[in-house]
């Protein structure tokens, strides 16, 4: 959606119920849903209709890395720039990289991780139009709530406002975002 629009939010005292209720609304056609909950809901991923996280393939992307430029940044030092013979054995020695290779896997690893994480969730975002709603403290302790995004349009406000109320929402806010928030 671009331009301003409109969360309606709705409060739900049990997670089995906000997972219900996102049911319902997705087959009523609302289309853009989250939920906001104390703690995690994994029935919820699937009726969000949620994709795969790309954290995996982020993280082994960069443990790759990490090992190939560790490979590469000690057969270039020990045998290409700088060879020196030591006891016989040969200039490209894999076994003395094994210590190397896994701290340079595990530091690009959780690097990617942690900066993968924050782009894929447009960190860092101090702000969210639902901390404006009253009673969305709440969220954070003991209730779950359901936010259906609509458009800056009086019709589909109350219709996702009947949907909610009609669905057992206890509580029913309205807040206006604007465009990039």
């Amino acid at each position: 959606m671009t331009g301003a629009h409109t969360l309606v939010l709705g409060e739900f005292a049990t997670a089995h119920g906000s997972v219900e209720a996102i049911t319902s609304l997705r087959q009523k056609g609302f289309q853009e849903l989250e939920l906001h909950s104390p703690y995690p809901v994994p029935e919820a991923y699937e009726a969000l209709g949620l994709k795969r996280s790309p954290m995996p393939l982020i993280m082994l992307a960069g443990g790759l890395t990490g090992t190939v430029s560790a490979v590469l940044l000690q057969w270039f030092c020990n045998a290409y720039d700088y060879p020196i013979i030591i006891g016989g054995k040969p200039l490209f020695s894999w076994p003395a990289y094994i210590p190397i290779c896994f701290e340079l896997t595990v530091l690009f690893a959780s690097l990617s991780g942690f900066f993968g994480l924050w782009a894929i969730l447009g960190l860092p975002r101090p702000y969210h139009p639902v901390f404006e709603a009253p009673h969305f403290g709440s969220a954070s302790n003991d209730a779950f709530w359901v936010s259906i995004t609509t458009e800056e349009n009086e019709l589909e406000v109350a219709r996702a406002k009947a949907a909610l109320e009609s669905l057992g929402a206890h509580k029913v806010d309205t807040v206006r975002s604007e465009a990039g928030e």
